[in-house]
């Protein structure tokens, strides 16, 4: 078998993986209340740029979340908690749940990572042409989670 460049020493976590990321959270919240009526309101976004070189990967995250309490007589109470989050995932196509675990098997040291031309070299579930150019997939997950009960 002919490989491109000769004999290659490949580190594909190095080729895979950053060395680093950027993450970002940001958290706003306000409450207050008296003796019959207390109240708190949070936000939060969530922020980070992946780990994945190869066709890059983004995570964002929006959380709202808000808890109510009220003294309704001296002898009824009422509470209610909500939250609601959304996630939104971009990622590589072939990043599936056993690309990780396919590159670990099938990746060898000595398959070049590019062809002659520069282009990404293709070996099956080891090839890094499947994260690079395989297109994205975007993923959005909402949560909404409540509960209320009254107390006496």
């Amino acid at each position: 078998m002919d490989l491109p460049g000769g004999v290659n020493d490949v580190d594909w976590y190095d080729v895979m993986y950053k060395k680093w990321t950027f993450s970002q959270e940001h958290n706003v919240n306000v409450s207050g209340g008296d003796e019959k009526f207390n109240y708190y309101v949070s936000g939060a976004f969530f922020d980070f740029d992946g780990l994945i070189k190869l066709g890059g990967e983004d995570l964002q995250r929006y959380t709202a979340t808000a808890k109510l309490n009220s003294q309704i007589t001296s002898w009824l109470s009422f509470d209610f908690n909500m939250r609601f989050t959304r996630e939104d995932y971009d990622r590589p196509a072939r990043q599936t749940d056993g690309a990780f675990s396919n590159f670990s098997q099938n990746a060898w040291p000595i398959l070049p990572v590019e062809d002659r031309n520069g282009h990404y070299f293709y070996s099956s579930d080891a090839s890094p042409l499947g994260l690079a150019d395989g297109g994205k997939r975007f993923q959005t997950n909402g949560y909404y989670l409540s509960a209320g009960s009254f107390s006496y």
